[in-house]
């Protein structure tokens, strides 16, 4: 494994921030206050103070390439500037439409040093539907991640992670776990196991989350006896 590649780091430092920045809970969709978009810039400046960079999770209740049509565009353009002046800050963008992706990223389409594209698989299916898209990124020089949260069914990732395949390997760190809540669906150990074995012949960051289910604290985040935090470098 390369292991370069990665680092641990403590639980508490997984997801330091998170931007909610347009919510499509509901439609139409709308935009947070003022407030809420100034928060980085402060984030931004404590990072810098401190000399430890920062993630920011964009966006926990909305998707940044959603293409409703009551998105105006001037609320992503507010994004990308956003992003443009915090460069202290690495901003994590989790999509389900990564087909959107090319559409609405900023021109030229060049990597961004602190943006993380990355898309939500949940099983096969939408591995086959969403992971070219992401791949398209990655191969751009994108940054990537896969959430692989909730985990609903067996994934094959090799396709996606062999740095010899047709992907090239763009695919730079997944982040796997159950899922939570009042009625969770199962899941299979198994699944994980295999994610993070093919993670590790890849030398890819593995972070598995939690086991998720109705009580997702005490259920705990151990796979075979280890907590597996690993970051990208």
């Amino acid at each position: 494994m390369r292991t370069s590649a990665l680092i641990r780091e403590p639980k508490h430092l997984a997801f330091i921030r998170s931007l909610p920045c347009i919510v499509c809970a509901r439609e139409p969709r709308k935009t947070f206050t003022d407030k809420h978009w100034n928060e980085p810039l402060k984030w931004d400046r404590k990072a810098a103070a401190e000399g430890v960079r920062q993630r920011v999770f964009c966006a926990s209740m909305a998707d940044v390439f959603d293409d409703h049509p009551s998105i105006a565009s001037e609320w992503r353009d507010r994004l990308w500037s956003l992003i443009g002046e915090t460069p202290n800050l690495d901003w994590l963008l989790l999509t389900k439409r990564p087909e959107n992706i090319k559409r609405f990223l900023p021109t030229p389409m060049d990597p961004w040093p602190n943006i993380r594209l990355g898309t939500t698989v949940e099983h096969q299916d939408m591995a086959e539907r969403r992971m070219p898209y992401l791949a398209f990124a990655g191969l751009m020089g994108w940054k990537t991640f896969v959430s692989y949260e909730p985990a609903l069914g067996p994934v094959n990732w090799w396709p996606w992670l062999d740095p010899e395949g047709v992907s090239g390997g763009a695919v730079h760190w997944i982040v796997a776990g159950g899922e939570s809540g009042n009625t969770p669906r199962p899941t299979d150990p198994d699944w994980f196991r295999q994610c993070r074995d093919d993670c590790r012949r890849a030398g890819v960051p593995f972070l598995f989350k939690q086991w998720g289910g109705r009580n997702k604290k005490a259920a705990g985040r151990t796979l075979d006896g280890e907590e597996l935090l690993e970051f990208p470098a």
